[in-house]
């Protein structure tokens, strides 16, 4: 069976818990894994004995341990900091200290797609040359950087990224819930996605119409719009790791706002699947068929218990 995680904030009192506490209170919780956002969140200093250590003891609780290298985004890198050199260090520790080859890490924000400074092309474009460049040193590692389907990205340019950069060392961290964001079906989206996947994030959403557009609000699996059923089936065969995350942002997109879609390059049949989802979940919320919203954005672990059920069941 496979095995089923969690991402570290994820789990309760999260921002208490030091990476030992967490590694434990996932086991508690009859977890079998816990991701982390970056690496430095368990040595800020990389000392890779802290870091066998927290392996060991991930070890003997019988816990997966993964991590991330945080965003890799480099209009966004410090003035003056070698980005290349910290990223070096960091893959050199995961691999050397903890084993893990499968790292994930996301590019940007909201924020920067829309930036009014640097053109969205021109920061994915910066990215590409940066990973593309970076590719040998994954290679000598034998590891590999598997990208978030964050809110900021689609999944046509992550498929373009990857194979710009080379699937042997830039995959897919799929994330559907945030496919939804950027108005895509995360059933369609996982499609072209899956020959690259190697973590899942698994949590679930609807969206429904609201005055300017369309909103994302957070469900747990199997009460909102993402088809996990048929998600399982397209990437279990890639064999990827599980993690239950429970996101807590809070999205809406103006697709009424005269020529967002059209900004944003949404493609008609993306756009036509957004609305068909929204109409699902406007006919969920109205039938009370759901429960209203806030109930699960006020107390996200509301969520845990159902999604680790239906995952359970479905790896099973």
């Amino acid at each position: 069976m496979s095995r089923v995680g969690i991402y570290s904030r994820s789990l309760p009192g999260s921002a208490a818990l030091d990476p030992a506490a967490a590694l434990a209170a996932a086991r508690g919780h009859g977890l079998d894994g816990v991701i982390f956002n970056t690496i430095l969140e368990l040595s800020p200093s990389l000392d890779h004995g802290a870091l066998r250590a927290l392996k060991a003891r991930a070890d003997d609780l019988g816990v997966d341990l993964a991590v991330g290298v945080g965003r890799i985004h480099p209009p966004s890198f410090p003035p003056g900091e070698d980005a290349r050199a910290r990223l070096e260090a960091m893959v050199a520790a995961a691999v050397q200290a903890l084993g893990c080859r499968e790292l994930w890490f996301s590019i940007a924000t909201l924020a920067d797609r829309f930036s009014k400074t640097l053109p969205w092309p021109e920061q994915l474009a910066a990215t590409q040359r940066f990973l593309v460049d970076f590719a040998p040193v994954l290679r000598d590692r034998g590891a590999r950087s598997n990208l978030k389907t964050h809110e900021e990205i689609t999944s046509r340019e992550i498929v373009r990224l990857i194979e710009a950069v080379g699937p042997d060392v830039l995959g897919c961290s799929l994330d559907p819930v945030n496919l939804l964001v950027r108005l895509e079906d995360p059933v369609a989206a996982t499609r072209r996605l899956a020959p690259y996947v190697h973590h899942v994030h698994v949590d679930d959403a609807l969206t429904y119409f609201v005055a300017d557009g369309i909103e994302r609000k957070l469900y747990p699996v199997g009460e909102g719009a993402v088809d996990w059923p048929a998600i399982v089936g397209q990437v279990r065969g890639q064999d990827p790791a599980w993690w239950i995350e429970l996101h807590r942002g809070q999205f809406a997109m103006p697709v009424f706002e005269p020529g967002w879609a059209e900004r944003d390059g949404v493609p008609l049949e993306e756009l036509a699947a957004s609305i068909r989802l929204a109409a699902f979940g406007d006919r969920r919320l109205r039938t009370k068929a759901v429960p209203p919203p806030a109930a699960y954005q006020d107390d996200p672990w509301r969520r845990f218990q159902p999604t680790l059920a239906f995952l359970r069941e479905a790896l099973a």
